[in-house]
């Protein structure tokens, strides 16, 4: 029985392992690996007839929130519509998956360069076909995606952050090289929303491990943004973005009073798009949200489910930081990927300002993935034996001079 347990083991983590290195390549592969893991535990689990579960400050806030986007399914305009939407949160197992069945160090390391591999691959293809475009005379940034800029977001922000703390000249070059391509593929996909998050996360790192590159990523994010024409042009283009007259983010932001005065307990996911129509038909057409992460929360499921979204991410906000704090330097991986994960955290949520990217599975399930990897953190730093100073006390002069008399 014990071989069969751990056969499932190293079949879940096996899963786990494949599914963060195709994150970045293939959602419907990943969902699969993710998926076939979930299996693989609940196998585990029958053999041993026992499920151990690490109960973390995550469990009640993602409870309230996903109890509240399941209630508001029945309450919203299209039930069939919103349970089929309300699917995608089983994603939120990915948290548990990870938490509950990795429980060393070593095997969470192998996890993250795995992802930095995968987000390194898709970083190569894109700036392969974004330079071809470029040769053509093509515009690369009206081609580039919005899933992808905000995975690279995070992926940059930690890869990052190894930098930061990384002393070995061979290490720093090994890391440098997929960094720059990943880099590469952000600038020329050039999404407004996941670059400016960026340049924040890299001035939050700046300020906690090194203000040096904060000079550096000033002068650099300036200089492409107005030297490179595709990133002049988005630019320039945020003044018919945000103009309630052309139909697009303010447009729609426009509509939620109402929508909320009409629906006080919102719509029911994936509901909204139906809906702001009624309320102003001059918005761009083929949109299916907000474009923001809080209103669209709001308008999907009222103020209990946005109440529980703040209170999930605020505590998580907390949990990692305080796992930053907690880890000493004499742990220099544990501590750039505390920092990587808390720091591409918040450019996550900025991002999320101008984007509903808490919508987007591509860009959340690695959001789920560091969530689980924080709790793994947070569970050996707490197991680790606190180092004490066993030598010997020095005898002052005072007290030699007493043991003598």
């Amino acid at each position: 029985m014990k071989r069969l347990v751990r056969y499932c083991d190293h079949f879940i983590y096996g899963c786990l392992l494949l599914f963060v290195f195709t994150v970045p390549l293939s959602i419907a592969v990943s969902e699969g690996l993710f998926v076939l893991g979930l299996v693989g535990w609940g196998v585990k689990v029958a053999f041993e007839r026992k499920l151990h579960w690490r109960r973390t400050p995550l469990d009640f806030p993602i409870l309230s929130f996903v109890a509240v986007a399941f209630l508001s399914s029945f309450w919203g305009v299209d039930v069939r519509n919103s349970l089929i939407g309300f699917r995608t949160y089983g994603l939120i197992l990915i948290i548990y998956l990870l938490s509950n069945s990795v429980s060393e160090s070593g095997k969470g390391k192998i996890l993250v360069w795995s992802l930095i591999s995968g987000a390194s691959v898709l970083s190569v293809f894109t700036v392969i076909d974004r330079l071809s475009m470029v040769a053509s005379g093509l515009d690369p940034v009206q081609a580039g995606s919005m899933s992808e800029a905000g995975q690279l977001l995070i992926v940059i922000g930690i890869t990052v952050a190894f930098l930061l703390y990384q002393k070995g000249r061979r290490a720093r070059m090994l890391l440098l090289l997929p960094l720059l391509i990943m880099v590469l593929a952000e600038v020329l996909n050039f999404k407004r929303g996941s670059w400016v998050a960026l340049i924040l996360v890299l001035i939050i790192q700046g300020c906690v491990k090194s203000r040096k590159i904060i000079p550096v990523v000033v002068v650099l994010s300036i200089a492409i943004s107005f030297l490179y024409q595709p990133a002049r042009e988005r630019l320039l283009d945020l003044r018919d973005e945000f103009s309630p007259l052309r139909g697009g983010r303010v447009a729609m932001w426009e509509t939620l009073p109402a929508i909320m005065r009409d629906h006080p307990m919102g719509v029911g996911i994936d509901n909204v798009g139906s809906v702001m129509y009624r309320y102003n038909p001059e918005i761009e057409r083929g949109r299916d949200h907000l474009h923001s992460t809080c209103p669209q929360i709001f308008a999907e499921m009222g103020p209990l489910g946005l109440a529980a979204f703040v209170w999930w991410m605020v505590v998580f906000i907390r949990v990692s930081h305080g796992t930053f704090r907690r880890i000493g330097d004499e742990n220099p991986y544990e501590k750039a990927l505390a920092l990587g994960i808390f720091s591409a955290f918040i450019g996550f949520l900025i991002n999320g300002i101008v984007e509903f990217n808490f919508g987007d599975s591509e860009v959340v399930m690695i959001i789920y993935f560091l969530m689980g990897l924080t709790l793994l953190q947070r569970q050996t730093t707490e197991d680790r034996p606190q180092l004490t100073d066993i030598r010997p006390k020095a005898k002052t002069k005072h007290q030699g001079l007493k043991s003598e008399v």
